[in-house]
């Protein structure tokens, strides 16, 4: 979502009760939200979330209310609800559970479900046991031995078929 602070600021002051107030907020209030909005997003990403499209600020006073950012459609609510959380103490407005809650489980979603989980195979020296089990469909840990290869009947050999002539390329023979 393409949108600049200021409106993720105003969403979150809402959250507070205060939507009509938004108006009455001087410049300076709007600027210290935003830093604060920073330093709390910044600090999840410290954590291993890193919330794509964001732009943080290049000194700690200069956070543009202005400045558009464009963060993925999942993640708008986490940035409302922390710029709620980041202004609620400053405006004197107490938080209701269902912000905090709501805030929490934006963060683990954030944190827990967009980390890429490593894989591990394990090495092909250890010996066959009750997990390597040859006759086992599926996926196995270890690589799988090439299936035997049987002559079988020559039933469907035709036997006028020329099987060595001069267009096979096999070079030493």
């Amino acid at each position: 979502m393409r949108a600049p602070k200021s409106f993720f600021v105003e969403n979150g002051l809402a959250e507070l009760g205060l939507s009509g107030a938004v108006f009455d907020f001087p410049p300076e209030e709007m600027e210290r939200i935003c830093n604060r909005l920073d330093a709390n997003l910044a600090e999840l990403e410290t954590k291993g979330a890193r919330i794509r499209g964001w732009v943080y600020a290049d000194t700690p006073d200069a956070a543009n209310a202005a400045t558009m950012v464009n963060i993925p459609t999942g993640l708008v609510n986490l940035v409302i609800l922390s710029a709620a959380i980041v202004a609620a103490p400053s405006i004197g407005k107490n938080l209701s559970s269902v912000t905090v809650a709501q805030l929490k489980l934006a963060r683990d979603n954030l944190l827990f479900f967009g980390k890429r989980i490593p894989q591990y195979q394990r090495n092909t020296n250890m010996p066959v046991g009750s997990g390597n089990q040859v006759w086992a469909d599926g996926v196995q840990f270890y690589v799988n031995r090439p299936p035997r290869l049987d002559a079988g009947p020559d039933a469907h050999l035709d036997p006028d078929m020329e099987i060595w002539n001069g267009d096979n390329n096999i070079d030493g023979f």
